[in-house]
């Protein structure tokens, strides 16, 4: 595509991984030759390549950036409206996306060595999913500060692999019109931070561990509008792991989270010969 003539100078969408670490400038030299281009992924991305990137996509997806002494990598753009940032073993401590005044929806997979994600004055972002580092075991501590600010349009939250992820405790924004939250393994501790998310309607939790009952308490005290509660597990978790999980609800959990939200009309829980919910 990069060689002469052969650029498309119709083409708005390029939806197929391109491989921009091989030949920086042949990268640019086919961006040059696309220039009704709006939205491109491309994996393993040098540095170099984001600002021109972000100046002028509409929507951009990135696998792996090729920026080894970026301490701190920020995304901000006039014209995005999608970001996808895909990232892992990169040596990047804080990332921040921010003022990004028409950004509608973002997906940001955290690297390993994450201190802090930040996302700022978005004021349109309506579906934000924050992923932490896809190596994630079930014991890792909370690794990095997630930061959010000025996000006045936000409803849907997706946190896969939330233990990655602490909300620092000096933080006190809520966020009103958030009504819906899935996450995976949330951290450790439950989930004080449901403070931040008065207004949750939907809350699903896929592999609760190590229990629920912090989940439950949290949200009987910071969600009152909470309408739908579900602890669900992946097909291939070992029973014993559902056993040890849900055996701990008691019915005097489920008879406060009752009286707290009034609203509740579904509640799913896995439930085995160990799960004991009665007379609830």
């Amino acid at each position: 595509l990069a060689a002469p003539g052969g650029g498309l100078h119709g083409l708005v969408r390029c939806e197929t991984w391109v491989d921009a670490s091989h030949d920086g400038p042949l990268v640019e030299q086919w961006l040059d030759q696309c220039p009704d281009l709006e939205c491109v992924w491309l994996k393993n991305v040098q540095g170099a390549l984001l600002p021109r990137l972000l100046a002028s996509m509409r929507e951009l997806a990135i696998s792996g950036i090729q920026s080894p002494d970026a301490a701190a990598l920020r995304f901000q753009s006039p014209t995005l409206e999608r970001l996808t940032v895909l990232l892992g073993h990169e040596m990047i401590n804080r990332l921040a996306v921010a003022e990004c005044p028409v950004l509608r929806e973002a997906r940001v997979r955290a690297p390993m060595r994450l201190a802090e994600l930040l996302i700022d004055d978005c004021p349109v972002l309506d579906r934000l999913t924050a992923e932490g580092f896809e190596g994630t075991r079930l014991s890792m501590l909370p690794i990095a500060d997630l930061r959010l600010h000025q996000l006045p349009a936000l409803r849907t939250l997706h946190l896969p692999r939330a233990g990655f992820f602490k909300w620092p405790a000096e933080e006190l924004e809520t966020y009103d019109e958030v009504t819906t939250i899935t996450m995976s393994i949330p951290p450790m501790d439950g989930a004080p931070w449901l403070r931040h998310f008065p207004g949750l309607v939907s809350l699903q939790v896929t592999y609760p561990w190590p229990e629920p009952r912090d989940l439950v308490k949290h949200a009987s005290i910071h969600c009152p509008k909470l309408e739908q509660l579900t602890f669900e597990f992946p097909p291939n978790t070992g029973s014993y792991t559902v056993r040890c999980c849900t055996s701990h609800l008691l019915p005097a959990d489920l008879e406060c989270l009752e009286a707290a939200c009034p609203g509740l009309a579904d509640l799913r829980v896995p439930m085995t010969p160990s799960t004991n919910l009665l007379p609830w």
